[in-house]
Order: C-alpha cells, then structure tokens, then sequence
C-alpha cells in the first residue's frame, strides 16, 4: 500500500490532464478569434444578428418536418 501511495505522489494525472485541457482551450479560443476577425456577422431576417456557424458558416440551421438540421437553402 505505501508502494502505490509513493507512486501516486510521484505522478501528477491531474496537472497533466489540467494541461492538456488548458492547451485545447487556448486552441479554440484562437481558432474563433481568427473567425470573428475574418467573418462579417450574419443578419437574420429580422435584422438582428444570428448564429453562426465556425466549422461551415455557409450553413444555417432550418426547421424541417422531422426537427431542425443544419443545412443549406438552396
């Protein structure tokens, strides 16, 4: 038992799996900073602004018989 209580001390699962989290959020942070400085925001018909979409901003969410989907009015 004080083997494995040693390892564990030893290891750090946390500050690594805490590291990793951190490096995947400044990643997204930085992809959507660099969508919001390239991309104009989308006007609804309303005119207000809308959603958009950061994976395929062409694309917008539309009510169907079956739910609502993103897709593209054609």
């Amino acid at each position: 038992m004080a083997e494995h209580l040693r390892a564990d001390a030893l290891a750090r699962p946390e500050s690594e799996r805490r590291q990793k989290q951190v490096r995947r959020l400044q990643h997204q942070v930085e992809r959507l900073s660099e969508f919001l400085q390239e991309e104009e925001p989308k006007k609804g018909r309303s005119g207000k602004e809308i959603q958009s979409n950061v994976t395929d901003n062409q694309s917008a969410k539309m009510p169907t018989a079956h739910g609502v989907i993103q897709g593209y009015n054609a």
